[in-house]
């Protein structure tokens, strides 16, 4: 539907203004931008589970918040710190368990495939 391909061109856009904003050198964080690029990526898969592959309405709000925690700590490779944001960001300890589960498979997977932590290699560049 259009809800999905207009939150793909929102994450595009986004990535595509994160690119110039950190590439500018102009001050401003990285922090806020992963998690709304994470949130964008979970309301995509959100819409495609509700849409497409029959899952509950209700769940969309899961779908969101797991994957902020996921590609946070797949980017970040901080996966405590990414739980326990996204537990404050919710006041449930509901997700916990999906929160842990995502966020120790992204960041094996992370590691397995060889990507440095964004902060290592902004430090490196300094």
């Amino acid at each position: 539907p259009s809800s999905i391909t207009f939150l793909c061109l929102l994450l595009l856009f986004k990535f595509i203004l994160s690119m110039i904003s950190f590439g500018s050198g102009a001050p401003g964080g990285i922090f806020f931008p992963l998690l709304v690029m994470g949130s964008i990526i979970g309301a995509i898969f959100g819409n495609v589970a509700i849409n497409f592959l029959g899952f509950d309405q209700s769940l969309f709000f899961n779908f969101v918040i797991i994957a902020m925690a996921g590609f946070f700590t797949a980017i970040v490779r901080a996966p405590i710190t990414g739980i326990i944001l996204l537990i404050e960001m919710t006041g449930s300890f509901a997700n916990l368990l999906s929160l842990t589960f995502v966020s120790i498979v992204t960041y094996i997977t992370a590691t397995l495939l060889k990507s440095k932590p964004i902060y290592d290699t902004l430090l490196r560049n300094m």
